[in-house]
């Protein structure tokens, strides 16, 4: 009996205990909720003034305003602006594009030369033949070359363009 009266009276604590706790537990879940919801709401409004600062006339715009548009944007948005566009927006359009990437020469960008048609009149001679081989082995070396050089072309592009120092120097001009 005095089992009995014992795991009554634990019972009974654990009823008290349970009623008292359940609603403190839904309630600090639900302040942070609230306060998580309340966090994202000034972010997203954030944001709103930040990208209209950024679509505003950038050559009005106070340089130190946009860097801090641009680094709200980058702290709350799921993605990040790319370096070119942080670089465009706090710098403003100093033809970064121009200095970085200047248009390759004209003749890397020319379309490959089409392969020379084998004559397809009836049988082919071993001399049209050779003929064909050596003019396509020809249009595959020139079209080899214009890729070849316009990769290192841009690999050179690449390289100079992620130099940290120039970076610098051009995100730091004020």
């Amino acid at each position: 009996m005095a089992e009995r009266d014992t795991l009554g009276k634990i019972q009974a604590v654990a009823t008290i205990i349970s009623t008292i706790a359940i609603p403190l537990v839904i309630a600090y879940f639900g302040w942070k909720v609230e306060e998580e919801l309340s966090k994202q709401s000034v972010n997203k409004d954030y944001v709103e003034m930040a990208l209209r600062i950024l679509q505003e006339n950038r050559e009005e715009a106070d340089k130190r305003l946009t860097r801090w548009a641009t680094s709200i944007v980058d702290e709350n948005s799921p993605m990040p602006l790319s370096t070119e566009a942080r670089i465009k927006y706090e710098v403003g359009d100093l033809m970064i594009a121009q200095l970085a990437f200047p248009e390759p020469p004209d003749i890397l960008m020319e379309p490959p030369e089409p392969p020379i048609p084998l004559g397809t009149e009836g049988s082919v001679t071993m001399e049209e033949l050779l003929i064909n081989v050596a003019g396509n082995y020809k249009v595959c070396r020139i079209n080899d070359a214009r890729l070849e050089h316009l990769q290192k072309w841009i690999k050179a592009m690449k390289d100079i363009y992620n130099k940290p120092s120039q970076t610098t120097k051009i995100i730091d001009v004020d």
